[in-house]
């Protein structure tokens, strides 16, 4: 039995580096869903409980609850990239008669509006963290496999068991052909070691000439190595990525955008932490000349700038990635900060404006803003925002006391 090589898959499909930057004004277009039900004594406030709800969820296959969990997690941490891409994940499992045409690129599906919304979610959580951990893979794959292979019995014997669909699967992921296939699960299943092995094997059997497939694997293995601790590796494989992505640009014709800023980006991170502060730079820097409307490049400047005690140039970035992105939430709330911490209070004000309105569910922005006025001598304005900080912030958030206080203070005749 013959199952297709995962680099038939489409971009959203676990391909890092050849997804075109989609915009990021995503809400508008999102049905809200109800919240759901967190246990009794849970802390509605919290990301990480309707995150975990999610993971309980879709262990229990049930991906329309989890889909709603993970929506409400992004919601009161858009920061935090794991919601957004557990999202994704629980979307696409979802809708069961979708994830093989979507798992094999059938066009009809990939480019459809859903759909694509659907892979926007993961690609946000890419620009939030190129390195997010795509530990649900496995729930992935598993399911594609077991499909397929299902698909396959079925059509010799209608009367083919589970049990013997399972063995199947289990007999294919041994033979040579599956070494991919193993390298991915091993990823996900934070067998890194193993998994950065496997991808060497998958990549000694690789084509040469197939330079977008090659760099998918060299795109993995470098996340294998950064998962692991070992930088410089990382540093290694993802240089080795973006090669291929340039051999292909010249060989061949290249229909569809494969952003390699996506790719430097990762590559500036990986750098930044084997402590390469101006390689980074550099990568940055090459992301930006790739797509000039690629925030997180003048996200990442931002904060090398802001760490040097550079803050004229961190919030001429964060501007910058708002003049591109200006429905991004982090750089306008990095923005905001270094105002505040340069004394403009005023700016502070204006600048999260709009993402009161953007992100209501966000504890942060209602405590800059209320400092702010507060700095400003607008009492009851101050005392407002406070309020709705601490009607959004975790039970467990160390600052809601002294908050209180404060709120208390302003309120006083």
């Amino acid at each position: 039995m013959a199952l297709p090589r995962s680099d038939s898959f489409t971009a959203g499909a676990l391909l890092l580096g050849v997804l075109a930057v989609l915009p990021v004004r995503m809400r508008a277009q999102e049905q809200v869903p109800e919240r759901p039900r967190l246990a009794e004594y849970a802390d509605t406030n919290s990301a990480a409980a309707y995150y975990q709800l999610g993971l309980d969820r879709l262990g229990a296959d049930r991906a329309d609850v989890a889909a709603d969990a993970f929506y409400w997690a992004s919601r009161l941490a858009p920061g935090w990239a794991d919601p957004l891409y557990a999202r994704w994940v629980a979307l696409i499992l979802s809708r069961p008669a979708r994830l093989v045409p979507y798992m094999e690129g059938v066009k009809s599906v990939i480019e459809s509006r859903q759909v694509r919304q659907v892979d926007s979610l993961r690609l946000r959580a890419l620009l939030l963290d190129p390195f997010v951990y795509e530990d649900l893979d496995r729930k992935l794959v598993m399911q594609y496999l077991t499909e397929v292979v299902m698909a396959d019995l079925r059509q010799r014997d209608p009367t083919v068991l589970r049990t013997e669909v399972e063995y199947e699967v289990r007999l294919y992921l041994k033979s040579q052909e599956a070494v991919e296939w193993r390298a991915w699960l091993a990823y996900a299943e934070r067998r890194l070691g193993d998994a950065v092995e496997l991808y060497a094997e998958a990549l000694k059997y690789a084509p040469k000439a197939e330079h977008l497939y090659r760099s998918r694997l060299h795109v993995q293995r470098g996340r294998a190595y950064y998962l692991a601790g070992l930088r410089d590796s990382a540093v290694v494989e993802l240089g080795e990525a973006i090669e291929e992505l340039r051999n292909r640009d010249e060989r061949v014709t290249i229909r569809v955008y494969e952003s390699k800023a996506l790719l430097e980006h990762s590559l500036g991170v990986a750098l930044e932490k084997a402590g390469d502060l101006a390689g980074a730079r550099e990568a940055y820097g090459r992301a930006l000349v790739e797509d000039l409307a690629f925030y997180p490049g003048h996200v990442r400047l931002g904060r090398l700038l802001a760490a040097a005690g550079d803050t004229a140039g961190a919030r001429s970035e964060y501007a910058l990635a708002l003049d591109v992105a200006p429905d991004a939430a982090v750089p306008r709330a990095l923005l905001a900060n270094r105002y505040y911490a340069g004394g403009d209070y005023h700016a502070v004000v204006t600048t999260l404006e709009p993402l009161l309105e953007q992100e209501p569910y966000w504890a942060e922005p209602y405590l800059l803003r209320g400092l702010a006025l507060e700095r400003l001598g607008d009492w009851d304005g101050a005392a407002a925002h406070l309020a709705k900080f601490l009607e959004r912030a975790e039970a467990t958030d160390g600052r809601r006391a002294e908050i209180a206080q404060r709120l208390a203070a302003l309120r006083s005749p």
